[in-house]
């Protein structure tokens, strides 16, 4: 978790969205991790409600040796469209605690 968090707050969009989709194939191998991971997207929703990622998104998703998710949607899910965040001392923190639990 403090990985992907690490790469939603450093790297830009184009860079993200490959790593992302390189995070999913290395899962596909634990197909248990693989799964709570697509439930989690899948609880992103759109302006009306609606889950950015379908049930039937998880299901193809989970199913896949290497699963890919549409820039599209994960531009949408994590709103890309909104970064760079600017949070140093956070991130600073972050990289303190991943290394201290040799995370």
């Amino acid at each position: 978790m403090s990985l992907k968090l690490l790469m939603y707050l450093k790297l830009d969009k184009e860079t993200f969205i490959s790593k992302y989709n390189e995070f999913l194939t290395k899962l596909a191998h634990s197909p248990r991790r693989l799964r709570a991971q697509l439930e989690a997207l899948n609880t992103a929703v759109d302006d009306n409600g609606r889950p950015l990622l379908t049930d039937e998104d998880v299901e193809s998703l989970s199913e896949q040796d290497k699963p890919q998710i549409a820039a599209e949607k994960l531009v949408a899910i994590f709103r890309l469209d909104h970064l760079p965040f600017q949070l140093p001392q956070f991130t600073r923190r972050l990289r303190t605690f991943k290394t201290e639990r040799g995370l």
